[in-house]
């Protein structure tokens, strides 16, 4: 009866240090998997594209009003709702190259 014993206290000794191997390596795991994501992030800029994309659609937004309104000043009729619908396409697409785009 006493060699069951022995040997499921030895077992359960082994299944602890593994146990906490275990855990060790799942820290460091993390710990690389967190600093990789860390570096994809910095190195894809998304704050800094995403500042340029606005920028970029506020100063188009801003040159189709102007050119509109010199247009429609000498006698053309363009309706506004094509200028608007002009500038949320350019807008769409400008933003949606900053986050899917490469560089």
């Amino acid at each position: 009866m006493g060699d069951w014993q022995v040997y499921a206290k030895a077992a359960g000794r082994t299944a602890r240090k593994q146990a906490a191997a275990g855990a060790a390596h799942a820290r460091r795991d993390a710990a690389a998997y967190a600093v990789v994501a860390d570096r994809h992030a910095r190195r894809a800029r998304l704050g800094v594209r995403l500042r340029d994309a606005v920028r970029d659609t506020l100063l188009i937004g801003v040159s189709l009003l102007i050119l509109w309104f010199v247009i429609t000043r000498t006698g053309a009729r363009i309706p506004v709702t094509w200028v608007l619908a002009a500038m949320l396409v350019l807008v769409v697409v400008r933003i949606g190259y900053a986050l899917m785009g490469r560089r």
